[in-house]
């Protein structure tokens, strides 16, 4: 898959642009696996790109033909499901170890955060009311943001 990420009519490690007429186009390039996707509602996606072997999983900042790492990870976290935060930060659902953490992507450090659950599967969603929701391996859990 990795020689078909230079060929540009191969979808292969992009992300790619819908037209209102259902054409594609590159919008950013470079990621191994990109897996999990939220935005700002403007103009950045943050990606979590999970990884082969011995490379590092990674968040990802991008704008269109901009990729950012912001953090990347040794060991194996497999990142599955990210929101961004009323207040910029990101709710990162890691599936290997189950851990809901809150990371600030201006000081990101190791991108551990604050862990505010430890059955976190598969999705997070902030709501209403500024709470979590997320999914377990069977259920929805909750969980409050630290201050």
């Amino acid at each position: 898959a990795r020689s078909l990420a230079d060929e540009p009519s191969a979808p292969t490690s992009k992300i790619l642009a819908l037209g209102s007429d259902g054409s594609t186009r590159p919008w950013a390039t470079g990621f191994n696996n990109p897996f999990a996707f939220a935005s700002d509602g403007d103009t950045t996606v943050w990606v979590a790109d999970n990884a082969p072997g011995t490379e590092p999983e990674r968040l990802l900042r991008v704008t269109e033909g901009t990729v950012e790492v912001v953090a990347e990870w040794d060991e194996t976290r497999v990142p599955a499901a990210l929101a961004v935060l009323e207040d910029g930060r990101l709710a990162i659902c890691y599936y290997a170890t189950g851990e809901l953490a809150i990371v600030d992507p201006t000081e990101p450090g190791d991108a551990s955060g604050t862990t505010v659950a430890d059955d976190c599967a598969y999705a997070v969603v902030q709501l209403p009311d500024g709470s979590l929701a997320y999914a377990t391996e069977t259920a929805v859990g909750f969980a409050d943001l630290p201050t």
